[in-house]
């Protein structure tokens, strides 16, 4: 079992709301490292607002999320870096190209440029790379 001195996540008081709508009431919870954790609700219950505080897609209204020891308010960058997260869909705009889309996650993930072109023959999309994906 890994242990540590804090928590992998912690939510402090997270809010959120849109407008006049309460999304998320304030939101005190701590996740262990290691610990396995659901969000069981209705539609419009607020777990995909609490997901997306989470991997800093929402700034919070009111509290803070800190992951593994950072404040992903005053270290958005540092915090991120220990979460991957993938959502239900992803899209991309259909004008960019197999390389660029690498491109962007190679940025994202400070992947080394090489690694691109290693992808695009993993997948056979070499002669393909410089099209638009539509």
């Amino acid at each position: 079992m890994i242990s540590s001195s804090h928590p992998m996540v912690r939510f402090e008081g997270f809010a959120k709301t849109f407008g006049a709508i309460e999304a998320v009431r304030p939101l005190d919870l701590e996740i262990a490292t290691g610990e396995s954790f659901a969000f069981l609700g209705p539609n419009g219950g607020g777990k995909t607002t609490v997901l997306r505080g989470l991997v800093g897609l929402h700034i919070p209204t009111s509290g803070k999320v800190i992951i593994d020891g950072v404040d992903s308010g005053k270290s958005p960058d540092r915090a991120r870096q220990k979460l991957a997260y993938v959502p239900q869909r992803v899209t991309m705009p259909e004008v960019l190209t197999a390389r660029e889309i690498l491109e962007l996650v190679a940025n994202l993930r400070s992947v080394a440029s090489h690694r691109i072109d290693e992808t695009l023959e993993l997948f056979a999309l070499t002669e393909h790379a410089d099209r638009s994906v539509g």
